[in-house]
C-alpha cells in the first residue's frame, strides 16, 4: 500500500510538470516539408500554435550558398535532406556523408497572406550557422567556414524574429568540424512572437523546476552522508543527482549554454554526465543490493567510465567523437545486465527491489518515447526530464524507505536497551536498598550486650555517667533505626548525630585506647544519603585502631569549600595494602563487610563519585568523600 501510494504521487508530480509540455503540442496534424517546400495555407497560427519546420528541405552538401546564388541562376543540382537529423545519416554519391564538412540547407514557406511579428525559435544545429530569411541576414552563431582552422563551433539557443511574406526563403549555411552530428539536429520552430515567447518561458520554468528539484535532492543525500559517512548509497545517490542536474540543463531549452557560454565545455559538461551515469548507477545498485551485484561488474563500469571521462577533459572534440563510440560500445551491453541485477533482485525478494526495476522500467520506457518521438513516429512530446524526475523521486523514497526501517529497528533495540536499563537500575536501587537494612539490622548482639553491661558497670560509679551513655544508646538506636527504607536523604546534622552518638559508646568502652578529633565547619546545612559516615568510622575503629595494643586516633572533619562539601575520616591504626582497598570497595574483603563497599556504590549512585581510599601498612588510612549537588 505505502508502494503505491507513492507511485501515484511520482505520477501525479511528473503529469503535473509534463502539462507545460504536453500544451504545447497542437491539437491539429501539422504540416510536413515536401521538396523543400512547406505549405501553410491551412494553419491558423492564432488558433493552431507555431509549428515545427519539418519534412523535406533542400540540401547542398559541400557548398556555403548564399542568398543571390539562388536569385542568380547558378544552382542547379540539389538534393532534399529530412529535417530534424544529422546528415551523417544521408547518403551521397553511395556513401554516408561525414560528420565534419559544410552544407546549405533551404527551405520555402508559403502561406495565403503576409505575416508580421513572427518569431523562429532556434535550439540547435551542429555546429556553427547563418540564417537568412527573405535575403536577409537575420541570426549568425559561431564561424561558418569551408576551412576547418577558420571554423568556430558555437550553441546559443535564440528566438529570431521575422516577418512571413506569402512565398519565404529560409536559407541556412552550416559548418560542423570536432562533432559527432552534423547539422540541424533540433526543429526550428515558427509562430508568432507572442507564442514563442510564452511557450520558451513556460518551457525554461519547467526545466528550472526539474533542475532544482533534483539538485535539492543531490545536495540533501550529499549532507546526509556528511553527517552519516558509513551509508555510501547516500553519497552515490546524491552524484547522481548532481549529474542528472547538469543533464537536464543541457536538455531542453538548453539553459546551460546560456549560463556558461563556452559551448566546448558545456558538450563535455553534458557527455560527462551521461558518461559517469553508467558507473555511479551500478556502484548504486551495488550499494542497495550486494549480494546479486558482482563486483567485476562495478570495477568493468569504473574502469570505461573513468577513462573516458580522462579522455573526454584531454583530448579535443574532433578526436573525442571516436572515443565515444568506443565508449557507447562497452557501455551499452551493461544496461541489460543491470536489469539482469534488479530482477536477481526481485527474485530473491530484496527489500526495495520490485520499486527500483520498475523505476529503471519507466526510464527505459521514457527514453523509447522520446526516441520514437524524435523520428516522428509517436507525437505525444518528449518526456526524458520528467521521466528523470519520477526515477530521481522514486530512488529517493526507496532510499528514505531503508533509512526509515533502519531507524525504526534502532527504536526498537533502543527502547528494549533502554527497558534492560531500567530494569538493571531497579534491581540495582533494590540491592543497595537491602544492603541498607542490612546496615540498619546490622546491630550486633555483642554490641548491644557489651554496652548494657558497661552501663551497668558505670551505674555502680557514677550514675550520672550511666544516664548519658544510656541517652547515647538511645541516639544511637534512634537513628539507626528511624530511617525509612525509600528515604534517599536525611539532615547531616542526623547523621553526624549518630556518629557521635555511636563514638560515645565506644570511647566509654575502650577509654584511653580510642581518641576522637572533630572537626566541623560550623552552619553547615545539607542533606546526604543515609548511613554514609557512620560504617566508615566504625570500619577505622574495628579494623584500624583496635588491632594495635595502645589503639589510636580517628579524626573526623567536613569542610565546605567551593559549593562542595568534603568529608574525611582518618586514623593512625594499622593501615593495609593497595590490594585490600580494592578487595573493601569491590565487596570482597568478608572482615570490612559490606558497610564500606554499600557506601561507595551509593555515592557513586548519586554523585558520580565514590569513596577515595589512601592507605599504607603501620601507616593508617583516610577515607574522603565528596557530597556536590547541593
Amino acid at each position: 500500500m505505502r508502494y503505491l501510494l507513492v507511485f501515484m504521487f511520482a505520477i501525479l508530480l511528473v503529469i503535473t510538470v509534463s502539462i507545460l509540455n504536453i500544451s504545447k503540442l497542437p491539437d491539429k496534424r501539422q504540416p510536413t516539408a515536401v521538396n523543400g517546400v512547406y505549405e501553410l495555407n491551412d494553419w491558423d497560427f492564432d488558433n493552431d500554435g507555431q509549428v515545427k519546420l519539418n519534412g523535406e528541405w533542400e540540401f547542398y552538401w559541400g557548398r556555403l550558398l548564399s542568398p543571390e546564388d539562388f536569385v542568380s541562376g547558378k544552382v542547379e543540382q540539389k538534393d532534399f535532406i529530412r529535417v530534424p537529423g544529422s546528415w551523417t545519416k544521408y547518403r551521397f554519391s553511395g556513401s554516408n556523408l561525414p560528420h565534419e564538412g559544410f552544407a546549405t540547407y533551404r527551405l520555402l514557406v508559403r502561406s495565403n497572406s503576409s505575416r508580421e511579428n513572427m518569431a523562429i525559435k532556434y535550439r540547435l544545429v551542429v555546429s556553427s550557422c547563418k540564417i537568412w530569411v527573405d535575403k536577409k541576414l537575420v541570426f549568425e552563431c559561431g564561424n561558418v567556414s569551408r576551412d576547418k582552422k577558420e571554423h568556430k563551433g558555437q550553441i546559443t539557443p535564440q528566438i529570431i524574429p521575422v516577418s512571413l511574406g506569402k512565398s519565404t526563403e529560409i536559407i541556412v549555411q552550416v559548418s560542423n568540424y570536432g562533432y559527432s552530428d552534423g547539422g540541424f539536429i533540433v526543429s526550428f520552430a515558427l509562430g508568432n512572437i507572442v507564442q514563442v515567447f510564452n511557450a520558451r518561458r513556460r518551457l525554461e520554468f519547467m526545466d528550472v523546476f526539474i533542475f532544482s528539484s533534483i539538485l535539492i535532492m543531490g545536495l540533501y543525500h550529499l549532507a546526509w552522508f556528511m553527517t552519516f559517512m558509513e551509508e555510501k548509497s547516500t553519497l552515490i545517490f546524491g552524484i547522481i543527482c548532481l549529474m542528472v542536474a547538469i543533464r537536464v540543463l543541457t536538455m531542453g531549452e538548453m539553459l546551460l549554454y546560456s549560463i556558461i557560454p563556452i559551448t566546448a565545455l558545456c558538450e563535455k559538461l553534458a557527455t560527462f554526465s551521461l558518461a559517469m551515469a553508467l558507473m555511479l548507477m551500478a556502484m548504486f545498485i551495488k550499494s542497495l543490493f550486494p549480494e546479486e551485484t558482482p563486483k567485476w561488474f562495478v570495477r568493468y563500469s569504473q574502469v570505461i567510465s573513468t577513462l573516458y571521462s580522462i579522455l573526454l577533459f584531454l583530448t579535443p572534440q574532433n578526436i573525442n567523437a571516436a572515443f565515444y563510440t568506443v565508449y557507447e560500445v562497452l557501455a551499452i551491453p551493461c544496461l541489460p545486465y543491470l536489469y539482469f541485477i534488479l530482477i536477481c533482485s526481485v527474485k530473491n525478494k530484496r527489500n526495495g527491489s520490485i520499486i527500483a526495476l520498475t523505476a529503471m522500467s519507466i526510464l527505459l520506457i521514457v527514453c523509447i518515447n522520446d526516441v520514437l518521438t524524435q523520428l516522428g513516429l509517436l507525437r505525444i512530446g518528449y518526456f526524458i526530464p520528467q521521466g528523470f524526475t519520477m526515477f530521481i523521486y522514486v530512488q529517493s523514497f526507496m532510499l528514505a524507505s531503508k533509512f526509515s526501517n533502519s531507524f525504526r529497528t534502532i527504536k526498537i533495540l533502543s527502547e528494549k536497551l533502554i527497558s534492560i536499563y531500567h530494569i538493571k537500575v531497579q534491581k540495582e536501587e533494590m540491592l543497595l536498598k537491602s544492603e541498607l537494612r542490612t546496615l540498619q539490622a546490622q546491630i550486633k548482639p555483642h554490641f548491644l550486650f557489651n554496652s548494657l553491661n558497661m552501663v551497668i558497670h558505670v551505674c555502680r560509679i557514677s550514675p550520672q555517667k550511666a544516664i548519658e551513655l544510656l541517652t547515647d544508646l538511645s541516639n544511637y538506636l534512634r537513628c539507626g533505626f528511624s530511617f525509612k527504607n525509600d528515604e534517599e536523604f536525611i539532615d547531616i546534622g542526623r547523621e553526624i548525630l549518630h556518629v557521635k552518638s555511636y563514638l560515645s559508646l565506644e570511647m566509654a568502652r575502650f577509654q584511653n585506647r580510642l581518641n576522637v578529633i572533630f572537626d566541623i565547619d560550623e552552619g553547615i546545612k545539607c542533606n546526604v544519603p543515609p548511613f554514609i559516615l557512620q560504617p566508615i568510622v566504625e570500619n577505622a575503629i574495628v579494623h584500624g585502631l583496635l588491632p594495635k595494643i595502645d589503639g589510636g586516633t580517628v579524626k573526623i572533619s567536613i569542610k565546605f569549600s567551593k559549593k562542595i562539601i568534603l568529608i574525611k575520616v582518618e586514623d593512625d591504626g594499622v593501615g593495609m595494602s593497595e590490594e585490600c582497598v580494592e578487595s573493601i570497595l569491590k565487596e570482597k574483603n568478608e572482615k570490612a563487610g559490606i558497610g564500606v563497599a554499600n557506601v561507595n556504590n551509593r555515592l557513586k549512585k548519586v554523585y558520580g563519585t565514590g569513596l577515595k581510599i589512601e592507605s599504607r601498612p603501620d601507616q593508617g588510612t583516610s577515607v574522603t568523600m565528596k557530597i556536590t549537588n547541593l
